[in-house]
């Protein structure tokens, strides 16, 4: 058990790596998801040649999504993903759930919004995760 002490600083150097994370995740998470929307909007138009067009559709919707989730991701995202790593208690689940939580609460009254929410919640959440672990701070540093 960490004494409150020595919690403090590991839980702001937590922060730290997490912003860091998360201003990488927005972005990439973002882009990956709006390619995944423009190529599933390809397979639904059954063209090969629509391809490109679907693809960029996608980039925008990414562009769009970005710009929407950077506010959330750092003002929710940041602390809880640092408050869970000081704790030594996030995983890719717990991210994943953070990164869903929004769009739970937003199910009752916009289900498509819901599931754009939760699109791009649930992979920035888990990229954050990803990035984060691989320079997460130690309690000696």
């Amino acid at each position: 058990m960490v004494s409150r002490t020595h919690g403090r600083p590991v839980l702001k150097k937590c922060i730290v790596h997490s912003f860091h994370a998360t201003l990488l995740s927005v972005p990439l998470g973002s882009l990956l998801v709006g390619l995944l929307f423009g190529a599933a909007l390809a397979v639904q138009e059954g063209s090969a040649t629509a391809l490109p067009e679907t693809l960029f559709a996608g980039g925008v919707v990414a562009l769009g999504g970005m710009l929407i989730a950077l506010l959330p991701a750092l003002t929710y995202g940041v602390f809880v993903h640092a408050f869970l790593m000081a704790r030594q208690r996030a995983t890719y689940f717990t991210s994943l759930l953070v990164g869903a939580l929004p769009a739970l609460c937003l199910i009752p009254f916009d289900t498509n919004g819901a599931v754009l929410v939760g699109s791009f919640g649930s992979v920035i959440a888990v990229m954050t995760h990803w990035i984060a672990i691989r320079s997460k701070p130690s309690a000696t540093e």
